[in-house]
This record gives C-alpha cells, structure tokens and sequence, in this order.
C-alpha cells in the first residue's frame, strides 16, 4: 500500500501482511489492521474521535490532492488507486459537528472511509470498491479487478461465454504466488502527509480536538451475510475497454 501526495510518497507496511481482506458491496466503509489503519490517518491528517469511535478529520480534505494505492496479487499485480473524495463522508445529515479547538478548530468534521479493525476479516467496502471493476466468478473460484475509469461515455460489456467460462479479456497475474511472502515491515517518513493537507488547504493544520452538540450516530456494519468466502482464490485483472 502507499500513499501519494504532491509532497511525495510513502509505502506502508503492516505485520499482518500479506492481508486477506474481504471485497465487500455490503459495508460502507474500509477496514484495515490496525497498524496499517493508523499509517494512514497520519498521512491524510485524521484522528481517532472518542465521541463517535472512528477517525474523523476536516470535510475539506475531500478535496485533497493526496490518494491511497492499493496493491494485490503481487508487485505485478492490479494496484487500485483511491482518491480522498472517495474517503471523506459526512458524519450525519443535517449540519456537520466542529472541530472546537487545535489546528482544526471552527471546522466541519466528517467521517474518514478508512477505519481500523485488530483482527479478520479485513474489509474493503464501498469507499474503495466506487475506484475499482471487480467480477466475482464463483464457479471459478477467481476475482477480476481494475481500475475504474471515471466519467466514461462508452459501455462495453462482455457477457461469460458459457456458466464454467473464465472471466471475458481476464489476465492472470504474474506473480500472485509472492503473496503468501511476509513482507518486511518499515516505518514510512510521512513525506506525502503535508501534501495531503495543503492541497486541502489545511496548509497549517494538525490534528485537533472533535467536538459536537449532535448525538453520536449509531453505526451498523451491514452485508456481512453477502461476503463470498473464496478459500485459494486467484486474483486477476481484466481490461475494459
């Protein structure tokens, strides 16, 4: 994984790598480990709320400049990037909560798509799968992924030639079976993490203190029950084109 940013770039590792994570239609969010989780909320500037229980930060980083990659099946693997518009919701309807004192002080707080979990499954919901195509071929037992290309005005779809067919225009991924490598594990310099806020306009900021006259919403992990198991699946790539 990486982030980018304006101010250059960092890789971030976890102990827990390689990470089996769950694609998942039926959550809202992403969760990661928590080491992993943590790296990223330096980069974009979020911190963790005590009121709400998930990492927050300024909604005007959802026009940051920064983006987080996400690698799969080996260096040559698909790589997904997604953007901070992607990962910057609202908290709840109505008026957002403010930040009440530090760098953030007088601004709106929105929630941040990127969560922490400290154990599996590992999820990647709707605030990474809007960046990416992903085919489950069940009968197969393989995922396609690619990178989705935004604003498109052309449709191709491509149907299965037949029920046990392989994914239309799929490319094996080379060198998938690195996976199962432990990767070393390192700590980034944070380089890409002013990038992040002062192409947001937070040039100044740093992570401050949340509070908010709102009750705190409840959450719900949902979709759980749609989560497709896929014990010694590959993972592949397709081209759309």
């Amino acid at each position: 994984m990486e982030a980018s940013s304006p101010s250059g770039k960092d890789t971030l590792t976890s102990e827990k790598f390689p990470v089996p994570v769950v694609l998942d239609s039926g959550t809202t969010l992403s969760y990661l480990p928590n080491d992993l989780a943590h790296q990223v909320w330096k980069e974009a500037g979020a911190i963790y709320s005590q009121q709400f229980h998930l990492a927050v930060l300024p909604c005007q980083m959802r026009h940051s400049k920064g983006y987080f990659s996400f690698g799969f099946a080996g260096p040559k693997g698909p790589r997904i990037n997604v953007g901070m518009d992607e990962l910057v919701l609202d908290l709840a309807e109505g008026a957002p909560p403010i930040f009440n004192a530090g760098p953030y002080k007088g601004m709106d707080a929105c929630e941040f798509g990127i969560q922490n979990f400290s154990a599996p499954p590992y999820l990647l919901g709707d605030t990474f799968l809007r960046s990416a195509y992903v085919v489950y071929d069940l009968i197969n037992n393989q995922i396609g992924i690619a990178p989705t290309k935004f604003n498109s005005t052309k449709t191709n779809i491509v149907p299965f030639p037949s029920l046990s067919a392989h994914i239309p225009s799929a490319t094996v991924a080379p060198d998938q079976g690195q996976v199962s490598s432990t990767a070393s594990v390192t700590s980034p310099a944070y380089v890409a993490s002013a990038g992040f806020t002062d192409s947001a306009n937070l040039k100044n900021a740093a992570p401050g203190v949340l509070h908010s006259t709102l009750e705190c919403p409840q959450l719900l992990l949902m979709g759980l029950s749609m989560i497709f198991a896929m014990s010694g699946a590959g993972v592949f790539t397709f081209t759309v084109l």
